[in-house]
């Protein structure tokens, strides 16, 4: 009797810790008829996502509702509520740190379950199955917990290469041949695999609302300017060159500064700029190239108060380069 080994998937979750990165500490077991088929590397754990301790709250849970075919494959793609502009903001924050790549597929080829008869290619299938790519959105644990697993929809960032018995203890192929009293049947085989995931706690509404998820991410920059007319000057070039997705311009402020060893006060306005944090280097080249003062001033602060629709409309505004 031909049997497979069984299937083993590791979990490596977003940790809520603030002591660096740690390796996985949940192991995810199913019974589905999915065999993964990619190497494993460990050394992927240590890109996890970490937010402060005191920012979580147990009142808010990251749960995910698991449909009935869900259950009996043990492995998800569709989920109803899946976090999808939570996970955006964790797989940008990746980003920040040049971590885009989670689990890439290898080109495997198909584990060959079978017999030989003479050359390589001659080879003939005992069981039958499907081979496919998954990007899955949920799976399990070993205690049958579920976890959402990031993964973009439109790019999923975690793919696997997977092999489905087309029946489940369904009679091997007649041309094999077993002893007197045995018979064969197709087994589901398994094999071991990470996937980086988002633990069941999730930051509270109201720092959810604060964007401490975010920080880091989006930038507001400040610019003073003479008169208004120079700030929209300014302002206008700054969005039609996609370096900025809003300027606010803030007229008649005083600004009180010593100057060449005199004390000064001047009526300016003050330029409030947002923008992606990656762009604020570029955002400054511009405004220094087309500032009337001989020395300017551009100080930009990651906003960590931002309304996540707001911040999401920054983003798509002004794309990263």
């Amino acid at each position: 009797m031909y049997l497979l080994s069984q299937f083993l998937f590791w979990i490596s979750f977003v940790h809520i810790s603030t002591q660096g990165f740690k390796k996985p500490s949940f192991h995810l077991i199913s019974n589905t008829s999915f065999a993964v088929r990619n190497e494993s590397t460990l050394n992927q754990t240590r890109d996890s996502i970490i937010f402060p301790d005191h920012i979580f709250s147990s009142n808010f849970l990251f749960v995910p509702k698991i449909t009935e075919k869900c259950k009996r494959l043990g492995i998800c793609e569709d989920i109803p509520n899946y976090p999808e502009q939570h996970i955006e903001r964790l797989l940008e924050r990746r980003k920040i740190y040049n971590r885009t790549k989670i689990n890439v597929v290898s080109d495997v080829l198909k584990p060959k379950s079978g017999l030989k008869f003479g050359h390589e290619e001659d080879f003939l299938e005992l069981c039958k199955s499907t081979e496919r790519l998954v990007a899955p959105r949920a799976a399990k644990d070993i205690n049958n917990k579920w976890y959402f697993i990031l993964n973009r929809e439109k790019e999923p960032q975690q793919k696997f290469r997977v092999e489905i018995c087309a029946k489940q203890s369904a009679p091997c192929s007649p041309v094999a041949h077993f002893a007197q009293g045995y018979r064969g049947r197709c087994i589901q085989k398994y094999v071991l695999r990470i996937m980086t995931a988002i633990d069941k706690y999730v930051v509270s509404q109201a720092n959810m609302s604060s964007g401490s998820a975010e920080a880091g991410i989006y930038s507001v920059a400040y610019v003073t300017v003479p008169s208004t007319d120079v700030g929209k000057t300014i302002g206008n070039g700054l969005v039609k060159n996609k370096l900025a997705a809003c300027v606010n311009i803030i007229p008649q402020i005083t600004s009180i500064y010593e100057w060449k060893g005199e004390i000064n006060e001047d009526s300016e306005a003050l330029l409030m700029i947002k923008t992606r944090t990656s762009l604020v280097d570029k955002l400054t080249e511009f405004v220094r190239a087309n500032h009337p003062y001989e020395v300017c001033e551009v100080i930009s602060l990651p906003i960590k108060n931002g309304n996540p629709p707001y911040l999401k409309w920054i983003g798509d505004t002004v794309m990263e380069n």
